[in-house]
């Protein structure tokens, strides 16, 4: 069993890997992330991802098949398709609530979102203050909308203020990729199918090159056994309350799981591949914002406001707002072109 770490304790999940390591009788290899082997090593992320989808975790995915490599194995488990088939992330718990607040008046929506605003920011894993601001700021009443605009890093209007005028509504983002793709569905299917297949198509299938890359990278074969077609198409046919009750996260799986985990294992909350970026940003790693999002970088592009990166940095380093997922998103934009000298 292999294992990334970081130091800041809110972030790391070694000891309860170790743990479930432990229980079933597996030796544990660990390693921890720093600053230090980012600054190091981004060049090489950058090239091996290949990509412009700017996740943040493929840093961890980039060390954990390092470490697996030194280590000499070369094929190894992935657990990719666990949350979008048994219902693993808190968007869908998102949906549940938003399916009451929809009919709230919009003078009540207007005030909570402004309420929302003012949380003070933590830079916490994907933090309560975070949530609440996302889910509050979507003012529309549409569910399907709602789940998409829970994925979107630069909205519509936030492209309106960041690019140059000739590139405005030119630009896709998660929310018009998932409408298009609803578009295209069976109006009669249950809700809880349609977000669940548009997660698989919208959001998985983008993710799997970049995953098959950062792993093939160090010489290593990720296997994927939660995508087997025959499970896809057996969980899709389940009825939706077999799978969700609205609120308990991978019901199913846990259920299936009940005798074999140990109950600990069972009852930890999903938390998802993320590391403290947003602090990091704002001090060890503050190097890559000057580099990649500096005027030299950027207007070579000329597709960017230049005033708007500085306010999405100021913003940040003054922690008025959690910025992290925009910036990361910038400084892989600007690296991939810059490293493939590519020009708009």
């Amino acid at each position: 069993a292999f294992t990334i770490g970081v130091e800041d304790r809110e972030f790391d999940e070694a000891a309860d890997s170790k743990k479930l390591a432990e229980h079933f009788n597996m030796s544990w290899v660990t390693a921890s992330i720093t600053p230090k082997s980012i600054m190091k090593d981004f060049d090489k992320i950058i090239y091996h991802t290949d990509t412009l989808q700017g996740n943040t975790a493929q840093i961890v995915y980039y060390y954990c098949n390092k470490l697996i490599h030194e280590h000499g194995y070369k094929v190894t488990l992935n657990g990719n398709g666990g949350d979008e088939l048994f219902i693993g992330y808190p968007t869908y718990q998102a949906d549940t609530v938003f399916s009451y607040y929809r009919h709230f008046p919009s003078f009540i929506k207007k005030w909570t979102n402004t309420m929302a605003q003012q949380l003070p920011v933590s830079f916490g894993r994907v933090s309560l203050d975070y949530k609440l601001k996302k889910f509050f700021e979507f003012q529309n009443s549409d569910k399907l909308k709602a789940h998409a605009y829970w994925r979107t890093i630069f909205t519509s209007e936030n492209q309106e203020y960041l690019l140059k005028k000739e590139f405005r509504g030119k630009l896709n983002n998660w929310y018009t990729t998932y409408g298009d793709f609803f578009k295209n569905m069976n109006i009669n299917m249950p809700f809880l199918n349609k977000v669940q297949i548009a997660d698989l198509y919208c959001w998985l299938i983008p993710m799997l090159p970049w995953v098959d890359n950062m792993s093939m990278a160090l010489s290593v074969e990720l296997r994927v056994p939660f995508l087997d077609h025959r499970i896809v198409e057996k969980v899709m046919t389940l009825p939706p309350n077999f799978k969700f009750n609205g609120w308990k996260l991978k019901k199913l799986m846990k259920t299936f799981l009940r005798h074999k985990l140990p109950q600990t294992a069972l009852n930890i909350k999903k938390r998802g591949t993320h590391i403290p970026l947003g602090n990091w940003l704002n001090n060890e790693l503050s190097g890559l914002v000057e580099e990649y999002l500096s005027p030299e970088k950027l207007n070579r592009l000329g597709l960017f406001n230049m005033q708007e990166i500085e306010k999405l940095i100021s913003e940040h380093s003054k922690k008025t707002k959690d910025n992290t997922f925009k910036l990361w998103n910038l400084i892989v934009f600007s690296a991939w072109t810059d490293k493939f000298k590519i020009t708009i």
